[in-house]
């Protein structure tokens, strides 16, 4: 509940102070912490904004708890979000189903939340919309910040990330031009991104400004795209120069507005010994039987190798009980380890573990003084491996030691990264030890 000293009134409307968070959505562009930076520095001016939190992960952190109070953080480490690369808050590309959403608001309540930033593209725009839904009976306002390097949110002149791709894909071009003005008679034939957008398409144009001839045709997902009038271009402009340069986007229809005929793309695993696979988290976690058996038939037809939930708050959410069991209680995304690893055996997958020492995964129970975690790190090393060192060769022993975001003091251990090592070594004698940054 808040008092009366929190409600503040200005131009004759009644403003409940409230807190703030942050979340990131979707693949980082370029300039996602340069965004960051903007709302932080812009929040703190505002007198109804209270502390200020991050999601740390994306929406994925926020509905696992993982919330970082950052209202406090040191002007000197908020000036680098302006030239740091990736996201310093983390992002997820979680696929958020409604009971995801209806767990939201009490969330928000329990943290004092009354606004909510979602930086992101088309998809984080639409979770906007469907927190905004689930928050109705709630004063929670929700904004969305623009993030896309498509350029394709509506209502958005230029979204923040598309500038870095332009630049991108001019200089790419540019440099694509040059060496084809050196060959003999050539056509070479660049795919730009971007989906139904040409933003990115076009921006090739700005490759002329390095001096070279090119790109010489450009084709953009907004026209119709026509295979003879394209075949006819390029023979003429072969007849009037050695190499020709082309920049068609990756969203091209024809006249009837379908994909272009023929342009199928398959993907088929032609060799046993390459591991090829992805994260197992989704195993036995969708509600609906159908979609499960799809997601299970997918996955095997198209990888050899999974990666196992091993996030320590996962398999261990209550101190001393682990959830190796197939029937353990339901963590979303975490499938437990017994269910994950007779899936793979009885469909011929190779699985890996991820990961021994994920220090943003710590369970909440885990101290935060050095000694304490690493002897809860070495009794959790031995547990995993009495339980299924045989079954499983490749361990990943860390991960993410660079970023900023860490719950204990022991990864700022400059010995972390080896003792981890050295420690896993001692459980692990025969397996394969992995550092994953």
């Amino acid at each position: 509940m808040y008092n009366q000293d929190e409600i503040i009134y200005a131009e004759g409307t009644m403003h409940m102070k409230g807190n703030l968070i942050l979340i990131h959505g979707g693949g980082p562009t370029a300039v996602i912490n340069a965004s960051l930076y903007g709302a932080i520095t812009q929040a703190k001016r505002e007198s109804d904004v209270g502390r200020i939190y991050a999601a740390i992960g994306g929406t994925g952190g926020l509905l696992r708890g993982d919330v970082k109070d950052i209202t406090d953080t040191p002007q000197e480490e908020l000036e680098l979000l302006l030239t740091t690369p990736g996201s310093a808050i983390g992002t997820s590309r979680d696929a958020l189903e409604a009971e995801d959403y209806a767990r939201m608001p009490e969330i928000f309540a329990r943290y004092g939340i009354r606004y909510v930033l979602l930086n992101g593209g088309n998809g984080t725009m639409d979770t906007c919309g469907k927190i905004y839904e689930a928050c109705r009976d709630m004063d929670v306002r929700v904004m969305g910040i623009p993030k896309t390097m498509d350029n394709d949110i509506a209502v958005t002149d230029h979204a923040p990330g598309f500038a870095s791709a332009a630049r991108y894909i001019a200089q790419s071009v540019a440099e694509v031009t040059a060496d084809v003005a050196g060959l003999p008679i050539h056509v070479v034939v660049i795919e730009a991104s971007g989906r139904n957008a040409g933003w990115i398409t076009a921006a090739s144009a700005l490759a002329r400004q390095a001096g070279v001839d090119g790109p010489d045709l450009i084709y953009l997902p907004e026209r119709p795209f026509d295979e003879e009038a394209f075949l006819t271009d390029v023979k003429a402009l072969i007849g009037k120069k050695r190499g020709v340069v082309v920049v068609c986007s990756e969203g091209l229809t024809d006249a009837q507005g379908q994909p272009i005929p023929g342009a199928r793309i398959s993907l088929k695993q032609k060799s046993h010994d390459f591991f090829f696979g992805a994260n197992l988290f989704m195993l036995g976690q969708l509600a609906d039987e159908q979609r499960q058996r799809d997601y299970e038939r997918a996955f095997c037809h198209l990888f050899n190798m999974a990666t196992l939930p091993f996030y320590w708050n996962g398999l261990e959410p209550e101190q001393g009980r682990l959830r190796f069991a197939a029937d353990s209680a339901p963590v979303y995304r975490r499938p437990p380890v017994d269910l994950c690893l007779d899936f793979c055996d009885q469909h011929g997958i190779t699985p890996k573990a991820h990961c021994l020492n994920y220090d943003g995964w710590s369970p909440d129970w885990l101290p935060t003084g050095a000694r304490e975690v690493r002897y809860y790190l070495e009794k959790r090393m031995g547990e995993l491996a009495e339980h299924c060192a045989d079954r499983i060769h490749g361990w990943e022993v860390i991960n993410e030691v660079l970023c900023s975001w860490h719950k204990t003091e022991f990864f700022h251990d400059p010995r972390v990264v080896e003792w981890s090592f050295e420690t896993a070594r001692r459980y692990f004698p025969n397996n394969e030890l992995i550092i994953n940054e």
